[in-house]
């Protein structure tokens, strides 16, 4: 991508007002290769947005190696697409069904121990820190089916959705081994540990725990948290997490980065009354990759312009340390389709991200963003912007 000077923020010699400007980029779902990982960071870049929060594990799938365990890349990582039916009828008509025809290389794959070094010395280079998210103790279904006995011994049809981890020897090993790595990995102060929210009441219903002494779900997952950020400590890092981790402690977990998940500000909610510092992220206003909040009750995106003038006024809560805009992969299938949900609205949070409330009012920025849009058509490979 040709690099000129970019209009947006519109003033980079002020300080900026967040942080923490990030983006979500869900390799889980679908495996972005590394030179659209490089074309993302550059993308990024150019707006000074700073964090590249890299979702690499899911139920969908297990995108780097850990040594020990060598099926979490020969099965976690080559999982077929679940379908995502609600799409086709709430995304542009031309790209209805993209899940249907994307080739099977969409989901198989993973990056190698070099791959992820070289990506992350290339975002360091252009003044993006990649965090990556390892998902505990739910959202791990790729790792379960690549060794069953860390999921629940209850589940025994590949059918059932066996995608949280069992509070055993095992699984806590796996734990540890897992961020041990990630900190090998990558040189970030902070590790996101996912902790999506949980549904507790599979463990509770495990007789064999209770006699155990595991019987409350909010210890189990404490457990698992708990395991996740002592490794981290040991390696001098801190945790970053969902905002459901509030569930296991009342509060948050000690150090702990919150990232706002749930819609309808119960997630900013959560996150802002916890007393941690904070990211304003997969929130209604911020997940640029779903057409809509409740797939039940199909609704336009936000636009642009609504971003502009909503997401501004959210910047004040106490505690805030930034935004990110989110791009799930759950039905983003090529990169064409990830920029065509990313941009313009990207555009958006890089300006108000850097300037608050200073950020240019939409008389101005609207024309800059159909310059710049103008720009981005004629640099971005991959992209055929006709299509939307």
């Amino acid at each position: 991508m040709a690099t000129t000077p970019s209009p947006l923020p519109h003033d980079p010699t002020r300080p900026p007002a967040c942080s923490w400007r990030g983006l979500l980029i869900d390799s889980a779902r679908t495996f972005w290769p590394v030179p659209v990982m490089e074309l993302i960071i550059t993308v990024m870049a150019r707006y000074r947005l700073n964090i590249l929060h890299w979702h690499l594990t899911d139920n969908a799938g297990w995108r780097l190696p850990l040594p020990g365990y060598p099926a979490l890349t020969s099965i976690g990582a080559q999982i077929p697409r679940d379908p995502a039916h609600w799409y086709d009828r709430t995304c542009a008509p031309q790209r209805s069904g993209t899940w249907r025809t994307s080739p099977a290389h969409t989901t198989q794959g993973f990056y190698s121990d070099a791959n992820i070094r070289h990506l992350v010395r290339f975002a360091a280079q252009r003044d993006v820190r990649i965090i990556p998210e390892i998902s505990i103790p739910s959202a791990a279904g790729a790792a379960i089916r690549a060794y069953p006995h860390l999921g629940n011994p209850n589940l025994v049809s590949p059918q059932e959705d066996n995608s949280t981890l069992w509070p055993l020897a095992s699984s806590l090993q796996f734990v540890e081994a897992a961020f041990h790595h990630a900190c090998d990995l990558f040189p970030s102060p902070i590790i996101h540990i996912g902790v999506p929210w949980t549904d507790w009441s599979q463990w509770e219903r495990d007789p064999r725990l209770a006699r155990a002494g595991l019987g409350s779900g909010q210890d189990i997952e404490r457990l698992f948290i708990d395991r996740a950020t002592r490794v981290l400590h040991f390696h001098g890092r801190r945790a970053a997490a969902w905002d459901s981790a509030t569930r296991a402690y009342g509060s948050t977990p000690p150090g702990t980065i919150l990232l706002s998940s749930r819609h309808n500000e119960t997630g900013d909610e959560a996150a802002s009354s916890s007393g941690a510092s904070w990211v304003l992220a997969d929130s209604d206003l911020l997940t640029l990759s779903h057409p809509t909040v409740d797939p039940s009750s199909p609704q336009p995106p936000l636009t642009a312009r609504q971003l502009a003038d909503q997401l501004p006024p959210m910047l004040h809560k106490e505690r805030l340390k930034g935004v990110e805009a989110v791009a799930w992969s759950t039905s983003v299938t090529t990169p064409d389709l990830l920029f065509y949900h990313l941009l313009p609205r990207l555009l958006v949070v890089g300006e108000i991200a850097w300037h608050g409330d200073d950020a240019l009012t939409w008389e101005h920025l609207a024309p800059t963003i159909e310059r710049e849009m103008a720009y981005l058509r004629q640099h971005i490979p991959y992209w055929t912007p006709g299509r939307s």
